[in-house]
């Protein structure tokens, strides 16, 4: 809903409020976030864009959910309970019709801008920040863009993850200028000359 403009208000917003109302039906919750499953269409089928749906894959990564992936998404396959599209990294299963033109494991593997390595980017990326496996979630908003903090302090380590996104579909907007100091740990568009390029994520480490 976020990337398609469905959101009745800022993403980090309505995920705050998301995990309140979990939170008054049970204090022990445990959120499991999904974008796709067996008996719904892809997401590749909603969300056509593909900065769209790297989008989609950073809410999945980053947020105080647990991920769960429904195997070809990381590839943008289109068909539901079809093959998964291996090509040569698993030969004998063969794509069906619907995801004829889905490039496959192995072409994914090798093109470092892939949606799948986007996925596996964003995987490391969540396994080596602690924030974004245990922190606080905390919602942001600048302007044009919105996003979320995630924070994490146990009194001996302490780390704070800011998550950007822009959905406009054709400006560039600047990063903050509350944000003075930041490490870039991950962006979905390469050319994000003077902010943050349409459609697309920034995570940044803050100090």
């Amino acid at each position: 809903d976020a990337v398609l403009d469905r959101l009745f208000t800022d993403i980090g917003d309505a995920l705050d409020m998301l995990y309140d109302g979990m939170n008054q039906a049970n204090i022990n919750y445990i959120d499991s976030l999904f974008i796709s499953n067996h008996d719904m269409d892809r997401v590749a089928k909603v969300v056509t864009d593909d900065n769209e749906l790297r989008q989609a894959a950073t809410i999945l990564f980053t947020t105080k959910s647990t991920p769960f992936i429904y195997y070809g998404d990381e590839l943008g396959m289109l068909g539901t309970r079809n093959n998964m599209v291996f090509g040569s990294y698993y030969p004998g299963l063969y794509p069906q019709y619907e995801d004829r033109y889905i490039d496959d494991v192995t072409e994914q593997l090798s093109d470092p801008d892939s949606l799948l390595n986007t996925y596996i980017k964003l995987g490391e990326l969540r396994n080596d920040h602690v924030s974004l496996l245990n922190g606080e979630f905390i919602p942001y908003k600048s302007q044009n863009l919105e996003g979320y903090l995630r924070y994490y302090d146990d009194g001996t380590k302490q780390e704070l993850v800011l998550v950007l996104f822009n959905f406009s579909d054709s400006i560039t907007y600047p990063i903050p200028d509350d944000i003075t100091s930041y490490e870039i740990l991950f962006a979905t568009e390469k050319t994000n000359i003077g902010g943050i390029s349409p459609n697309s994520v920034m995570i940044l480490q803050l100090p």
